[in-house]
C-alpha cells in the first residue's frame, strides 16, 4: 500500500492533523488526544510533525511506542519549503497540510527517540542554564545594591539568602551533570578534556548536547549544528559581502567554544599555529578566532570518532596536526 503522509500541526494545548481527502482539527494534545488519532489514522500513515519541543516530544513518543512511523523536521526546513510553495495562509490546518505535502515530497527520515539519560542532560543543562542567568542577574544587582546610600537590610538579607539558595542548586546540578555523562561518556569526556582548550564544563555541554558525537558523519555537520559555519553572501561583480559566521545552531556549544579559543591559542599548538597564519595572511582576528573554534571542533570531532586521544593524534610540537585516519566503521 501507498504511504499516507499525516501532517501533524502542534500548539501547547492541541494539534491538527492532515492527510489527503481527510483532516481533523483541535485534537488535545495529551493522551486522550493521542488515542483518538491513533484511531483515526489510516494504516499505512506515517505522521510528520514540526520539531516543537515539549509540546512536539509527546506525541511523538507515543506514535514511536505504538510502531507508528512518524518523522521530526527542522522548522526552518518547513519555513524554506513552505517558502517555495508561494503559500499565502498561516493557520494550524494549513501548516498540518504543508506538513503532509513535505513528507510526500521529501519522505524525511524516522525520528528515534534520544536515549533516557540523554534526555535527562538536556533537562538538566537547561535549568542549569537559567539558574545560572538568575544568578548573574540578582549578583549584578547585589553589587548595585552595595553602593546605595541608604541600605535596606531585608532587601540585603534577601539577596544573600537567593544567592547561596542558587549556588547550591548549581553546585547539585554541575554534579549530577557529571555523573551522568562520566557514567555514559567517560572515556570520551576524558579524551576531550586532552584537547588543551577544552575543560571539564565544555566537554560535559559538547557530550551532552550532542549525544556523545552520535548523528554527525562528518566534523563539517557539527560545526554547522553549533552554528560556526561560515555564510558567504556573494552574487556577480557587485554583491561580496564578508563571510560571517550563520548563527543558527547552539548558542550555548557556540559561547563555550568560542570562551576555549582564548586557552587554545596559548596551548593548543596546531590552534596556534592556525591563528597566527590567519594574522599573516592579514585576516582580522576576529575572523581567526572563528577559525580556531572550528579548529577546535574538528578536534573534538575527530577524537570522539577515532577513540583516540589528542596526545596520540597530534605533534604538539609541530606547526600543523599530524594527519590520520578515522578507523573503518
Amino acid at each position: 500500500m501507498e504511504t499516507i503522509y499525516v501532517g501533524l500541526d502542534m500548539a501547547k494545548d492541541t494539534f491538527d492533523a492532515y492527510w489527503p481527502d481527510q483532516a481533523h482539527a483541535a485534537l488535545t494534545n495529551d493522551e486522550t488526544g493521542w488515542q483518538k488519532l491513533q484511531t483515526l489514522l489510516p494504516p499505512q500513515a506515517h505522521c510528520i510533525l514540526e520539531y516543537t519541543g515539549v509540546y512536539s516530544l509527546g506525541l511523538a513518543s507515543f506514535l514511536h511506542q505504538q510502531g507508528i512511523p512518524v518523522s521530526v523536521i527542522n522548522p526552518l526546513s518547513l519555513n524554506h519549503y513552505g517558502a517555495m510553495q508561494l503559500r499565502r495562509a498561516k493557520t494550524d490546518a494549513a501548516d498540518a497540510r504543508l506538513l503532509s505535502a513535505y513528507g510526500q515530497q521529501m519522505r524525511p527520515p524516522l525520528w528515534q527517540p534520544q536515549p533516557t539519560h540523554s534526555q535527562q542532560i538536556r533537562q538538566l543543562f537547561a535549568l542549569l542554564n537559567q539558574f545560572n542567568k538568575q544568578y548573574r542577574s540578582l549578583d549584578n544587582f547585589a553589587q548595585q545594591q552595595q553602593r546605595q546610600v541608604v541600605k535596606t537590610d531585608l532587601v540585603d538579607a534577601g539577596l544573600t539568602t537567593m544567592l547561596t539558595q542558587l549556588q547550591t542548586q548549581i553546585d547539585k546540578l554541575e554534579t549530577e551533570l557529571r555523573r551522568l555523562v562520566e557514567q555514559h561518556h567517560g572515556d570520551l569526556f576524558e579524551r576531550l578534556q586532552t584537547i588543551p582548550g577544552i575543560g571539564p564544563k565544555t566537554a560535559m555541554l559538547l557530550i551532552g548536547l550532542t549525544q556523545g558525537f552520535a548523528g554527525f558523519a562528518t566534523a563539517k555537520q557539527l560545526i554547522a549544528y553549533v552554528g560556526l559555519a561560515p555564510r558567504i553572501h556573494q552574487s556577480g561583480k557587485s554583491i561580496n559581502r564578508p563571510a560571517r559566521i550563520c548563527k543558527m545552531g547552539t548558542a550555548r556549544v557556540r559561547k563555550a567554544i568560542y570562551m576555549a579559543t582564548w586557552s587554545a591559542m596559548r596551548f593548543n599548538a596546531p590552534a596556534k599555529a592556525l591563528y597566527e597564519r590567519l594574522l599573516q595572511k592579514g585576516k582580522a582576528k576576529r575572523q581567526a578566532l572563528m577559525a580556531v573554534a572550528n579548529k577546535l571542533l574538528k578536534q573534538a570531532f575527530a577524537i570522539a570518532k577515532s577513540g583516540r586521544s589528542f596526545e596520540k593524534d597530534y605533534n604538539r610540537t609541530a606547526e600543523r596536526p599530524t594527519k590520520f585516519s578515522l578507523p573503518n566503521a
